[in-house]
Formats: C-alpha cells, sequence, structure tokens
C-alpha cells in the first residue's frame, strides 16, 4: 500500500538525496487532519477486530473527500511489523462528480514529540496518484514501535497521549491544454463552381498559388486580391460563354485543440 521506510529516523532538516521520502521535525501542526488519542493501550487493543487499523472520519481537503489510516501495531500486510503504520485514503466517489480519473496529492504524515515540542515529519518527496484502481497511499514504516512506545522518547506523553496527523495538498489539474494533431483528413477538401463573368477583373498573373495560412476562431477566410490578370484570364480560361469554373482544394496539415 505504499513505500517502506528503513528504521534509521532522520531527525534534522537536511534532504536525504538517496531516498525518496523526506522525514523531518516540524513546529506548524498539520494542516488538514489530526486525531489526538488521550489512551493509546485503548486504540491499539480496538483494532483487533478491524484488521488491526483505525479508520479516521472523512475529511475534507483540495475539494476532495479523505480518511486518514493508522496501524498502531503496524501493518504486517504491507511490511510494516513493529511500526507505526499510516495511510491516507480518498473517497473514490470524489471521481465521478467531478469527472476526473486520477488526482495527485503530497501527502504527508505527523506524530507529535512531547519531549522535542514538535512534529515528527515523513513524506514523499513526489505527489502520489490516486485513482480508482489506487485510493490508497502511505507508509507502512512511520517510527519503530520500540522508539514510539517508549515514554522517555516523547511520542507518548501525559499517561497514555499521543497524536497523530497528516497534510493532504492536492494539484490541481491543467486549466490550460493543447492538443495538437496532424494527418487530419477533412471529408469534403475540394470545391469548385462556374460564374458567369460580366465585368473586368483585377487579378494578378499566376495560374495557381499555394496559401498556407493558421485558420483560428472567429477567422473569416483568407486568399488574393490579385490572383491573375484579366488578359490572362480570358484568353485561356473563359469559354465561349464567358463562363469561369473555379476550384478550391483545402488540406488540413494540423490541428490544435485549446482547452482555458
Amino acid at each position: 500500500m505504499g513505500a517502506v521506510v528503513s528504521s534509521n529516523v532522520v531527525l534534522d532538516e537536511e534532504i536525504d538525496t538517496s531516498s525518496s521520502t523526506l522525514q523531518i521535525w516540524r513546529e506548524r501542526p498539520p494542516s488538514s487532519y489530526s486525531i489526538k488519542v488521550q489512551i493509546l493501550s485503548k486504540l491499539q487493543s480496538s483494532t483487533f477486530f478491524s484488521d488491526g487499523k483505525y479508520q479516521s472520519r472523512r475529511f475534507f481537503s483540495g475539494g476532495y473527500n479523505w480518511r486518514m489510516i493508522i496501524y498502531p501495531k503496524g501493518n504486517t500486510k504491507d511490511n510494516g511489523g513493529g511500526f507505526i503504520s499510516m495511510y491516507v485514503e480518498i473517497d473514490s466517489t470524489s471521481f465521478v462528480s467531478k469527472h476526473q480519473d486520477e488526482v495527485y496529492a503530497d501527502i504527508r504524515f505527523f506524530v507529535f514529540n512531547k519531549k522535542e515540542n514538535k512534529y515528527f515529519t515523513i513524506q514523499d518527496k513526489e505527489p502520489k496518484p490516486f485513482n480508482t484502481l489506487r485510493t490508497v497511499w502511505g507508509f507502512p514504516r512511520v517510527l519503530p514501535l520500540d522508539t514510539f512506545n517508549n515514554h522517555k522518547n516523547g511520542y507518548v506523553f501525559d499517561g497514555d497521549h499521543c497524536e497523530f496527523g497528516v497534510d493532504v495538498f492536492v494539484a490541481p489539474p491543467p486549466t490550460k491544454l493543447e492538443i495538437i494533431s496532424f494527418g487530419e483528413k477533412l471529408p469534403y477538401p475540394k470545391f469548385s463552381w462556374t460564374r458567369r463573368i460580366l465585368a473586368h477583373l483585377r487579378l494578378f498573373q499566376w495560374e495557381e498559388r499555394n496559401v498556407n495560412w493558421w485558420l483560428e476562431k472567429g477567422c473569416l477566410g483568407f486568399g488574393f486580391d490579385h490572383f491573375m490578370s484579366s488578359a490572362d484570364l480570358r484568353k485561356s480560361y473563359l469559354d465561349n460563354e464567358d463562363t469561369l469554373k473555379v476550384e478550391i482544394e483545402f488540406k488540413a496539415v494540423s490541428a490544435t485543440k485549446y482547452s482555458s
């Protein structure tokens, strides 16, 4: 269900570039959700019939509903035996209401330490994708149970109290999008019509001409006001009844769709 973290807890402000996770101390409490446990032993015993986990109430963050999941004795199914395991789960029905298939979120988990008066914080360095196939992300090894349960270390305090928390920062979907496609074929690329010439024309001297033009929304058209001389037109292109056959062919080179 999540990344495996080594038992060596990093307790400084430096980033370990060799690991995919970041572990630091932080004074500021979690902003998305917090669980303050008054009797830890009761929490540990209450999870016996729930596959060893405690699930919080739903909370709202970043436009979605979430739930924090804690394994106070470790998630053995995720190689978390002997550790505190922590996860966050997205409400999959949110995808239907928002017409989205996936959402990325930065997840940070917290365990309060009264001795330091700070929160031990662990997070992935990269946002995690949540979708209908993967609704849960987290860490099976947040803190070793021997470290956590030892009152001298400060994670369990005032008798049997402790606090867990999570921050969920949802990355907004792209609001501006451009899709370029090539080789598109127009259903009716060629047009032709016949007109009788009753007046002198002001046209240029070329028989045909290629036009490369980027057509955008609101564009009324494009062409040449000088295409062929009147003399050449009457000499070579009009029939006995002074009628002219005109033909135009369109070829789509590329097309771009925008979303803003």
